[in-house]
Order: structure tokens, then sequence, then C-alpha cells
């Protein structure tokens, strides 16, 4: 085997005399380019990858902010540009959550049409429904419960009677409007209207038998 002499390493020095013993230096030369070809294509792939990435966050971003401050052209330009409607933010809000709480019905409307999940859940169990309904924007709810919108609330018992404890009144008609049953049951088999007259409410308690609530129901302590 001929001397390998210059500036390499042992596994150099190894691959080379171990090359040359099969075919020469040549195919030397012709391993290590081939070696520096794949790892240039890795990394190209890695740049593409990231870039990629970056670019659908930031259209990701672009959408939910467009939605929020109900700007419908910029909005269109997105989407149109290939951003997805159905992104969410790091609370899993996506962008009907957020033209739905803001009472946008133009933004809502053609996130619909652009395929939006009109059920999307929250990191903290909200759909685009209840935000509008906990806003109060009564066409915005009509327009997602005509294309098929559902409360879709986890423990709708617990949230029931939250919201009768806080005497939301207006509130409450909504849920109860919009199909949450007024005798669902938190943990201790209460319903709304347990706690509406443990607590007094009689006005509450009026509202919930109106819609149905059950007067002889019992909790987990029967009398």
């Amino acid at each position: 085997m001929a001397y390998i002499s210059g500036n390499f390493s042992p596994l150099d020095r190894y691959q080379m005399g171990h090359i040359t013993m099969q075919g020469g230096y040549g195919h030397y030369l012709d391993f290590h380019l081939e070696k520096d070809t794949d790892l240039r294509i890795k990394q190209l792939e890695s740049d593409i990858t990231y870039f990629i990435t970056k670019q659908d966050s930031e259209l990701a971003l672009g959408v939910i902010s467009a939605a929020y401050h109900g700007d419908l052209n910029h909005l269109k330009g997105l989407i149109n540009a290939g951003a997805d409607p159905c992104k969410t933010d790091y609370d899993g809000r996506s962008a009907l959550h957020l033209a739905a709480s803001r009472g946008h019905e133009d933004i809502v409307k053609f996130l619909m049409q652009r395929g939006a999940n009109v059920n999307c859940i929250d990191k903290f169990g909200n759909t685009p429904l209840l935000e509008a309904l906990k806003s109060g924007h009564d066409s915005v709810a009509a327009i997602l419960v005509k294309n098929g919108a559902l409360l879709n609330l986890e423990d709708a018992g617990c949230y029931l009677c939250k919201v009768v404890i806080e005497s939301n009144i207006d509130f409450l008609k909504r849920l109860l409007e919009n199909g949450l049953d007024p005798n669902s049951k938190n943990y201790d088999q209460r319903t709304p209207l347990h706690v509406a007259a443990a607590e007094g409410l009689h006005l509450v308690a009026k509202i919930l038998i109106k819609f149905g609530a059950n007067v002889l129901a019992q909790d987990r302590y029967p009398s």
C-alpha cells in the first residue's frame, strides 16, 4: 500500500488506505464527495423545513389577528396565500373563536365558507358558539347554530350552576335557548334550580322552571 501523507485524521487515514487498496485514491475522493453531498442535502432539507414551519406559524398568527380585529380583506389575503383557517393559538383558540367572541359576522361567515371547524374546542372547553353567547352576540350565535355549531360543554351541570351563582341572567337565557339542559347536574347531583333556591335567586329559579327545570329533582343528599 502506498504511503499516505497530508493533514488527515486517523479515521481518514484508515478509510483512505482501505479504499486505496480496493481501487485507488480516486475512489477515496468520490467517497468523501458523496458524503459531503449527503450532508449538504440534509442541511438543505432541514433549512427548508424550518422556513416552511416559520411561514406557517406567521400565517396562522396573521389569520388569528385579522379575525380578532375584524380585518376581512387582510384575512382573505392570508387564506388565499395558503394559510389554514383551522390553525389555533397557544390556548387552542381558532380564528373562529375570536371572530365569534368579537361579533364579526362577516369574518365568521367567511371562515366557515373556508372550512373552519364550527365546533373547535379550546383548552378551556370553549366553542365558538359559547364565545358568541358569552359576549351577547346573538346574531353570530344564530349563524353558527345554523351551520351546525354546538355548545359541547364537558360538564354542563357545573357550568350552569356557576352561571346561576353569578346571577348572569342574560347569559343563562342564551344557554338555555341554545339547548343546554336545565336539569344538568353538578358533582353533588345538584341542578341549577337547587343552587338558585339555596341562594334565594327567585328570578333565576323562574327562568329555569320556564325552560323545563324539574322542581322535584333530588341531589346526592335527599331530605
